[in-house]
């Protein structure tokens, strides 16, 4: 294991810095040998800046307004990262809608909001994650790009809460949308998840 993980430098540092050892050797034995039936750095939140992975979560709020749709969407807006948005995200919607649908669709809610997902972990330098795009929409009636890649229409009384029981997967361009089952009503969406960089074939190979 040693020798196979020698060449993992960020993995090793993170080693280093999460079990505040010294040098990149005592992770490796470390790791190799005194903790390896109890430590899992490939899963393991702390390892997961050392792994090129990043949590991170956030909410988003869209007004209701007369006559149209409250939409919000998740864009991945990279071209080498994955992102994950995770079982237990939470959705609620505001008074006269009876519940929510989801869709997959490559078009995209005309107001953007911006990176603004936040890393769960207070370590990451930055104040916001890479590839997560928030977007929205209430200008107008649900556009047919929307509806047309509907994918999960769910009930759920105004001022209840519906919780996400499946991980979805977006690949670069990728997008994930939430609205309200009819007009004039608000939505909320808490989103958690996470964003990691897809390795190219040439980097896996020894």
């Amino acid at each position: 294991m040693g020798g196979e993980l020698r060449t993992a430098i960020p993995l090793l540092q993170g080693v280093t810095n999460v079990l505040g050892l010294e040098r990149s050797e005592d992770g490796i034995v470390a790791l190799g040998s005194d903790i390896q039936v109890v430590l899992d750095p490939w899963s393991r939140f702390e390892f997961a800046l050392p792994r090129g992975e990043f949590y991170w979560f956030d909410v988003l709020f869209v007004a209701a307004a007369v006559g149209s749709r409250s939409i919000i969407q998740i864009h991945n807006d990279s071209l080498e990262h994955l992102v994950r948005i995770d079982p237990g995200s939470e959705f609620d919607c505001g008074a006269g809608a009876t519940g929510a649908q989801f869709a997959r669709t490559s078009t995209l809610a005309t107001t953007d909001n911006g990176l603004i997902a936040t890393p769960m972990d207070g370590r990451y330098p930055r104040p916001t994650v890479p590839a997560v795009r928030w977007r929205s929409q209430n200008n107008v009636a649900l556009p047919a790009g929307f509806s047309n890649g509907l994918v999960w229409d769910v009930l759920f009384p105004a001022g209840t809460t519906y919780v996400l029981k499946w991980p979805v997967l977006l690949r670069p361009g990728g997008t994930f949308a939430v609205w309200p089952s009819v007009d004039n009503a608000s939505m909320r969406a808490n989103f958690t998840g996470s964003v990691r960089r897809i390795f190219s074939g040439r980097e896996l190979t020894p």
